[in-house]
């Protein structure tokens, strides 16, 4: 039995390749005998397991590597620059992310500068980090994630 991200709660039947880890989280690289392919489930996200009786298929999609697995991303100087000021507590950012630059302030801050393919990734982060970030640059993307924690808090005054 597995939960999606979106809550929805399937159950799977699969022939397990191998158990991968990007950084954040474990998955199971399966193939999927409803979906016919090979998918990849949480580890956190599966709810119930149990071993089938039957010897799993051999599935030659199992046997080649995903892309990207082990490698960073490669950004390019196309990708967005971004310049972001973390307090002192939330220095594991820097130190987990590909920065160009780290340049600790006075008061303890730190001022990172980073390029993002994505600014969804970013916009994400950012929102998670709270209080523990002060400034983002460019202004139009701060501007941006500053409505989106506006419309979130928005969100919560209509469930009191």
């Amino acid at each position: 039995r597995y939960v999606s991200g979106a809550d929805v709660v399937s159950e799977r039947d699969v022939d397990p390749g191998a158990l991968l880890h990007d950084g954040d989280r474990w998955f199971l690289r399966a193939w999927c005998r409803r979906a016919q392919e090979v998918r990849h489930f949480r580890l956190d996200r599966i709810l119930a397991a149990e071993v089938r009786q039957q010897q799993a298929d051999t599935h030659e999609e199992l046997a080649q590597e995903p892309a990207g697995v082990g490698a960073e991303p490669e950004l390019t100087p196309d990708d967005l620059a971004v310049t972001i000021e973390l307090a002192p507590r939330a220095r594991w950012v820097a130190e987990s992310l590909p920065v160009e630059a780290i340049r600790e302030l006075d008061d303890g801050w730190l001022r990172v500068e980073l390029r993002v393919a994505s600014e969804s990734g970013l916009r994400g982060l950012v929102l998670g980090l709270g209080a523990d970030v002060r400034r983002v640059e460019p202004a139009r993307l701060a501007e941006s994630i500053a409505a989106d924690a506006r419309a979130a808090l928005a969100a919560y005054d209509q469930l009191a």
